[in-house]
């Protein structure tokens, strides 16, 4: 008897609770968006960041992902490590504009 009820909460929470909870965190979010404006404490640190990632570092640690995961699919002879680098030098390419729409707009979705 037990396990039915707990079947039957989980289907109810499956069905109203969840949905209900992502739609009030996406309607609410751009309530809670920051701002960034060159008056921050952090500002510069994050235009420092910033153009490190974009620049010259974010090239290298890419191109660097990239090659040391080819050189590990070689020796393992998968694919896997391949990937793996490609996603790291992805991830580096677009995190930080993700990040700031997140934080200043308060949700990539509009």
């Amino acid at each position: 008897m037990k396990s039915r009820v707990r079947v039957k909460n989980l289907k109810v929470l499956t069905r109203y609770a969840i949905p209900t909870l992502i739609l009030s965190v996406l309607a609410i979010s751009p309530a809670f968006a920051g701002s960034l404006s060159s008056s921050d404490t952090f500002y510069g640190l994050v235009q420092t960041l910033l153009s490190w990632i974009e620049g010259g570092l974010g090239i290298a640690l890419a191109l660097s992902s990239v090659l040391i995961g080819t050189g590990v699919a070689v020796v393992r002879s998968s694919p896997l490590a391949m990937v793996t680098g490609i996603a790291i030098a992805a991830l580096l390419h677009w995190m930080p504009s993700i990040i700031i729409n997140l934080m200043t707009n308060g949700a990539i979705l509009r």
